[in-house]
This record gives structure tokens, sequence and C-alpha cells, in this order.
């Protein structure tokens, strides 16, 4: 599987994790459009959080799907979102349109210890 140079190959994708500066949605989006790519519709859920967790530890990426008008999430290509989300996501606190992945440690209750609030969420799409 050959990725185009910057990204990495995850599964059957060829992924780009921006590490480098804090992004809006918006902002991640506008990168992406002018790299003539999308943000990432996740395929295999599992291979795509296992590989997140070995490599980028605590941090945070926005992912394709928003949340429509109607309250349901979709990713770009017309497809019902279904993810293993955090337990207690989506939960739309806030105005949370934006799904992301939620790699830092923050204390939810009903979560596991072990990964404390740690994989898909809804979030503010202005947050960086």
């Amino acid at each position: 599987n050959m990725c185009p140079e910057k990204y990495t190959s995850v599964g059957s994708q060829c992924l780009l994790f921006n590490t480098f500066h804090p992004l809006s949605n918006k902002d991640a989006h506008q990168i992406c459009h002018n790299d003539h790519a999308h943000l990432a519709v996740i395929i295999n859920p599992r291979r795509v959080a296992e590989f997140i967790m070995d490599n980028f530890g605590g941090v945070n990426f926005w992912l394709g799907a928003c949340k429509t008008e109607k309250g349901v999430w979709m990713w770009p290509n017309g497809e019902q979102v279904g993810l293993p989300w955090v337990p207690g996501q989506p939960n739309d606190y806030n105005s949370q349109d934006c799904l992301y992945w939620k790699g830092a440690h923050y204390k939810h209750l009903g979560t596991k210890p072990e990964k404390p609030g740690i994989g898909f969420a809804d979030g503010n799409c202005d947050m960086q």
C-alpha cells in the first residue's frame, strides 16, 4: 500500500496526522482540501484507534463526519457514522457538531479507568 509523502498507511487507508499545530475543524478541512484530500472517513475504527493510541498518545484529531440538521452523524460520502463512541458520547454538549478522535485523558462518568474518555467523540467545531 503506497501512500503519498507525509501520509501513513493504516489498514487500507492513507492518513495524514497533523501534529504540528492546533486547528479548528474548518481550518483542518481547508488544509486537507489544499492537499486534494479530505478529513478522514474511518473504514476500520479499531485499526485506526489502535494506531493512534500506539503512536500519538494524548493528541486529538479531527475526522470527516459531522452532524446533520436532523441530528444524524454522517460521513462526507453520505454513509451514516457507525463508530464505537466514547461512553456518554455523542452528547451534543454546547452544540458539538463535529467528530474528532479524543486522545486526551479526561475522566468521564461511566468510562473505564484504564482508558478514561479516549476515543471517538463529538466536539465543538471551533475548538483547536
